[in-house]
């Protein structure tokens, strides 16, 4: 069974797909799939095992939040696995202080 060829439409962007949306990411060769309800839940399929497995939710962002560097946000979602950055450059943020630094 060739995963990419059965989502071809799905290659590098979110297809939905009924209740769900999908992506081939060429790149890495993975298929992801994105279920919005009730939570959001972001699976991946093993090809290896057929098997589809959850990745990441909102219940947990900061849980396996490096997956939002490889794979683009899904429609309409906004996964949080940061806190929102406040006061940013010159300002009343909290600047370079203890903790600040790449993440």
């Amino acid at each position: 069974w060739d995963i990419a060829e059965a989502f071809a439409d799905c290659q590098d962007k979110w297809v939905k797909k009924e209740d769900r949306y999908f992506i081939f990411h060429r790149m890495t060769g993975n298929l992801y799939s994105w279920d919005p309800l009730p939570v959001g839940i972001l699976y991946h399929f093993d090809p290896v095992n057929e098997k589809v497995l959850p990745i990441w939710n909102a219940s947990d962002p900061a849980k396996n939040a490096t997956i939002w560097t490889i794979v683009p946000l899904p429609p309409g979602s906004a996964p949080k696995s940061q806190p929102a950055m406040k006061g940013k450059g010159r300002g009343r943020g909290r600047g370079r202080g203890r903790g600040a630094g790449p993440v």
